[in-house]
């Protein structure tokens, strides 16, 4: 998934609606894809600090030369000088991007080959948004720890009920973070109802509010600062 830091961020919402393409690109709800290859659904009609976009996962049995051949065959022009489409070396992986002008879209595929197989994170985002809006702005409400700063919040609708999955770090340490979060929690009417340190030195908590509910990972990452992934889900 969407990892933080990276070109598409770690979404913490399960893949669903698995299906076969080869679809047609043109709006929010697709996304090109070679035939045969499996794509699993992360979220559409999403919103990254204010951006509107949907994710995809891709696997498929092609070579990854293969994959990133359909994609160049799918967005290029044959123009040398406007090709349609960028491919950058990322190491691990290879990202292609495209640019519908048209459309007002940019199609993106991070692709890594993995054994015997392709997979691929797929996103289409607004290109007509900028930069979007500061993600603090978006989180009314939420009890974050003093000095946090926010990284993104990836906004869904879904049917009844509003989600918000959450990027935080701070400098506190993993369990000064869990202590705030459950003494906020409590403050706000929360009942908390799991909080943990494991033994790798992470921590996670649970909590509920009526139909609303949180579930949050605290890690320390190699930059010395506490890192924060929350799912937020009001109903």
């Amino acid at each position: 998934m969407i990892r933080s830091g990276r070109v598409l961020q770690a979404l913490a919402l399960s893949a669903s609606l698995a299906f076969v393409g080869s679809a047609l690109a043109g709006s929010f709800d697709e996304f090109p894809a070679p035939e045969g290859a499996s794509i699993a659904q992360v979220g559409l009609n999403m919103r990254l600090n204010g951006i509107r976009m949907s994710s995809w996962e891709l696997r498929t049995e092609r070579t990854l030369a293969s994959v990133i051949e359909f994609y160049r065959r799918e967005w290029g022009t044959g123009d040398s000088q406007r090709p349609g489409y960028t491919l950058v070396d990322l190491g691990e992986s290879q990202l292609i991007t495209h640019v519908d002008e048209r459309r007002g879209l940019i199609y993106t595929a991070q692709l890594q080959a993995v054994g015997n197989e392709t997979l691929g994170q797929l996103a289409v985002t607004d290109m007509l948004a900028g930069k979007g809006v500061a993600p603090e702005t978006l989180l009314k409400g939420f009890p974050r720890p003093g000095g946090s700063a926010v990284e993104s919040v990836l906004e869904a609708d879904e049917a009844g009920w509003k989600s918000r999955t959450i990027t935080l770090s701070n400098s506190r340490s993993v369990q000064q973070n869990l202590d705030q979060f459950i003494s906020a929690l409590t403050t706000q009417g929360w009942h908390v109802e799991q909080a943990a340190m494991v033994r790798s030195g992470d921590g996670a908590l649970s909590a509920q509010r009526g139909n609303d509910r949180l579930q949050l990972a605290v890690t320390r990452a190699p930059d010395g600062l506490s890192r924060t992934i929350a799912v937020w889900e009001e109903r």
